[in-house]
């Protein structure tokens, strides 16, 4: 895939590529993740922050599954900081229509329209590359602002898991959502 370039309205932009297995790569990883789960932000990855060679093998596993038609995934980049991920991983047996959605954003980039962009741009792939045609995710049931954007970008509520996260103490339901392409 070739570089794209993501504009925000007030002018500032992001690089959008395919992560690779390199030590600027995973140490911008290492950043961009342990950063979010300092944040303690509304996703399932949690917990003390990671070790560069924990990164090191999410980035070649990565790289692998991307190289094997397993996975897609997209990262957003300003100027060498890793500011968002966005990936679809296909699912196995007699669901390899299906992929699993996911997206991470950096604070400071939420609300800007990345997300949007991502998404749209994940989902393509996924299409062109894996054949996916059906697209599922989850969130948590108190994130109105990623239920929004998804329902914007046409996912429809499925189901829900009661009480499957514990976040700050609080259990709350994990919304399942599904779109077809």
């Amino acid at each position: 895939m070739d570089d794209k370039i993501f504009a925000t309205p007030d002018g500032a932009f992001a690089h959008i590529r395919e992560c690779a297995d390199t030590d600027e790569d995973t140490q911008a990883a290492l950043e961009f993740i342990n950063a979010i789960r300092a944040e303690d932000a509304m996703i399932s990855n949690s917990g003390p922050p990671l070790l560069f060679e924990q990164e090191r093998v999410w980035i070649q596993e990565t790289v692998r599954e991307c190289r094997n038609k397993e996975k897609v995934l997209l990262s957003a980049w300003d100027n060498a900081t890793l500011v968002g991920t966005s990936e679809i991983v296909r699912k196995k047996d007699r669901s390899t229509h299906v992929g699993v959605f996911g997206i991470t954003l950096s604070k400071s980039w939420r609300g800007k329209g990345l997300g949007s962009y991502l998404m749209n741009e994940i989902m393509q792939k996924a299409h062109t590359e894996l054949g996916i045609t059906h697209v599922f995710l989850t969130c948590f049931a108190d994130n109105v602002s990623a239920q929004a954007l998804y329902k914007k970008m046409g996912f429809v509520e499925t189901g829900r898991n009661p009480d499957m996260i514990l976040y700050k103490g609080v259990l709350m339901d994990e919304i399942t959502m599904m779109k077809k392409m």
